[in-house]
C-alpha cells in the first residue's frame, strides 16, 4: 500500500511539475512576443534603448506630470518675480 501511494504521489508530482513547466514556457513565449512588439514600437518612435540594462539620457522616460509641474513652478516663479518688480 505504501509503495502504491508513493508511486501515485510521485506520478502526481511529475504531472504537476510538467504542467507548471508548460505554463512557464507559455508565459515566457508571450513575454518574448510583448518585448519584440515594444522594441519595434520604440524603434518606430526613434527611442534608443540599451540591451545592457543601463540607463542613459536617451532611455530615461520622464513622467509628463512631473515635467509639467516643474514647468508650471518655473513659470509661476517668474510671474511672481515680474509682479514684485
Amino acid at each position: 500500500d505504501e509503495i502504491e501511494e508513493g508511486n501515485k504521489l510521485r506520478a502526481n508530482t511529475i504531472r504537476d511539475v510538467d504542467k507548471f513547466t508548460r505554463e512557464c514556457r507559455d508565459v515566457y513565449h508571450n513575454l518574448e512576443q510583448e518585448v519584440a512588439e515594444i522594441e519595434a514600437l520604440m524603434l518606430e518612435l526613434g527611442v534608443e534603448f540599451p540591451f545592457d540594462g543601463k540607463e542613459n539620457e536617451n532611455t530615461s522616460i520622464e513622467d509628463p506630470k512631473e515635467t509639467n509641474n516643474d514647468e508650471k513652478k518655473i513659470v509661476e516663479g517668474k510671474d511672481k518675480n515680474l509682479l514684485e518688480q
